[in-house]
């Protein structure tokens, strides 16, 4: 069984071999579906009494967050794209 650091170098010899990865637009894509029957805001605010602190995983654009940000203390969003944690600032 390797080290962390034969595995670690392995992980960077791989990462040679692909491309440079620039995230995901999904600005664009349309999905043609019905609504969900739910506002997550909505049920999302009733657990909320102002003290908390949010992390929202996956936040995409922050509407989220945005949406809940008079019922937090503090929230704090990630997502895997660099350019939807921008427009979210």
């Amino acid at each position: 069984m390797g080290s962390a650091t034969d595995t670690e170098e392995r992980i960077a010899e791989l990462a040679q071999d692909v491309a440079s990865w620039r995230g995901w637009d999904l600005l664009r894509l349309k999905i043609r579906r019905a609504p969900v029957p739910w506002d997550m805001s909505e049920i999302a605010s009733g657990f909320l009494s102002g003290r908390e602190s949010v992390l929202d995983a996956g936040c995409g654009n922050g509407q989220l967050l945005r949406s809940l940000s008079r019922g937090l203390r503090r929230g704090i969003g990630i997502d895997i794209s660099k350019e939807r944690v921008q427009y979210a600032r």
